[in-house]
C-alpha cells in the first residue's frame, strides 16, 4: 500500500523599511535604518519583527589638528555599527500542529493511519541575530596602500531549529 500524497503550501511576507543618512563637513557620519518584516509562518500575535541598525563614522583625516598629515594620509576613518537582523526561514507551516501518514499491523496486514508529526508552537518567532562591528579604515600615500580592520561580535537568539524528537514522544 502507498500513502496518497499532495503538497500545497501559501506563505506571505510583507516588508517596510526606512533609511536616514547624515554627513557632516564630510567629518561625521550617521546612518539609521529600520526595518519591520511580517510573515505568515508564524501565529498573529509573533508575525512581525522589528529590526533596527545604526552606524557611526569619524574621518578623523579631516579634522583641523590633522591638516599637516595630508601629504602622506589620505583616508583615516573610525567605524562602529549596530544592528539586528531577521529570519523566518521555517516550513510554511512550522508552527501548526500536523499530520502524517503511519502504518500499523492490524488484523495480519498492514493498515494506513495518520499520527502527530509535529506539535502545534504558538510562540515560535522570528529569530534576531544581532551584530556589533568596530572598524578601522586607512589610506596612505595617494592610496597606493590600504588597510581595512574590523572586529565584530553576532549573537542570534531565539533560533530557529527543529530538533528531532524521540519515538517515545507520540511523534513521528
Amino acid at each position: 500500500i502507498e500513502a496518497p500524497s499532495q503538497s500545497i503550501s501559501e506563505s506571505s511576507r510583507m516588508s517596510v523599511m526606512a533609511r536616514a543618512n547624515y554627513n557632516y563637513r564630510q567629518r561625521y557620519y550617521v546612518t539609521v535604518n529600520f526595518r519591520s518584516d511580517g510573515s505568515s509562518k508564524f501565529y498573529p500575535g509573533n508575525r512581525v519583527g522589528y529590526f533596527p541598525s545604526a552606524s557611526l563614522a569619524w574621518r578623523v583625516n579631516e579634522e583641523p589638528w590633522m591638516q599637516s598629515a595630508k601629504s602622506w594620509l589620505d583616508n583615516l576613518k573610525l567605524r562602529a555599527s549596530v544592528g539586528a537582523s531577521g529570519n523566518d526561514r521555517v516550513s510554511t507551516y512550522a508552527a501548526l500542529a500536523q499530520l502524517g501518514t503511519n502504518y500499523y499491523a492490524g488484523g495480519g496486514s498492514e493498515i494506513m493511519g495518520l499520527a502527530p508529526t509535529a506539535s502545534a508552537n504558538p510562540k515560535l518567532k522570528w529569530e534576531t541575530t544581532y551584530q556589533y562591528n568596530l572598524g578601522l579604515d586607512i589610506n596612505l600615500f595617494e592610496y597606493r596602500l590600504n588597510f581595512t580592520g574590523d572586529v565584530y561580535y553576532k549573537d542570534t537568539r531565539d533560533m530557529l531549529y527543529k530538533a528531532t524528537l524521540s519515538a517515545q514522544s507520540g511523534f513521528i
